[in-house]
């Protein structure tokens, strides 16, 4: 390859990484792996794979596209049927404030 073909490769290298990065943060998991895997190729393809800094960073992509990055959220659905049935019931059993007399604990008090 020529010097131009190499920087551009590199460039191109670059740029899949950044959007690799993208991907993280937006938690697309499979726009990730493609451009890791897309990466991956190129390098093995234009790259000398015999040298150890490149075998570490072939290495290292293959351990980044191996991560999962999609978070899942529990499935809280069970404890939120829970909670709102216990309000449904609470709702008929709640006593209204004054409607209750205890005459053992009622005192006149006095403000002045």
């Amino acid at each position: 390859m020529s010097e131009q073909q190499i920087k551009n490769l590199q460039q191109n290298l670059t740029l899949k990484l950044e959007q690799a990065c993208i991907a993280l943060l937006h938690r697309t998991q499979r726009q990730y792996n493609d451009i890791l895997q897309l990466a991956i190729n190129w390098t093995a393809k234009h790259i000398n794979s015999v040298e150890a800094p490149t075998q570490k960073f072939l290495a290292i992509l293959k351990l980044l596209k191996g991560t999962q990055i999609e978070l899942k959220a529990p499935d809280i659905s069970a404890s939120l049927r829970s909670l709102r049935n216990s309000a449904k019931s609470m709702e008929f059993n709640i006593p209204i404030m004054g409607s209750v007399t205890d005459n053992n604990n009622s005192t006149n008090v006095a403000m002045n």
